[in-house]
């Protein structure tokens, strides 16, 4: 089974629908059958900075196959942070591009004869 890490803007947003909309996200991505690590469910209070928070993220994304792209995550430097980790490991990621469903593209950075190339799959 894959696991795959959320990745969602957090900072400067209603915390409960933060909570709500990464519940939604974990809840689709059970039924496709990945294992799910929710850093709104990283054991930390809410109240811890953001760097704290951004130590626990990021060491839970090492060990992901996957990183899950919320909509609007261009918007976050926390996101932006975890997709270029997540690229240089070589993970795949899935991003978010619509409003009312969880519509996704899948995809993965790979290197064909020395080049960097992106390879994605429309869900």
């Amino acid at each position: 089974m894959k696991k795959v890490y959320i990745s969602g803007p957090i900072s400067g947003h209603d915390y409960e629908e933060r909570k709500a909309d990464f519940a939604r996200i974990q809840e689709y991505l059970e039924k496709l059958g990945y294992e799910v690590f929710n850093p709104m469910a990283n054991g930390l209070p809410p109240e811890s900075t953001t760097a704290e928070h951004m130590k626990v993220d990021i060491k839970a994304l090492l060990e992901c196959d996957c990183i899950y792209m919320m909509k609007k995550w261009n918007h976050s430097a926390g996101c932006q942070t975890e997709l270029l980790v997540a690229t240089a490991i070589g993970l795949e990621f899935i991003f978010e591009v619509c409003d009312t469903t969880p519509s996704t593209f899948f995809g993965k950075v790979e290197s064909e004869n020395g080049k960097m190339v992106h390879k994605v799959k429309f869900v």
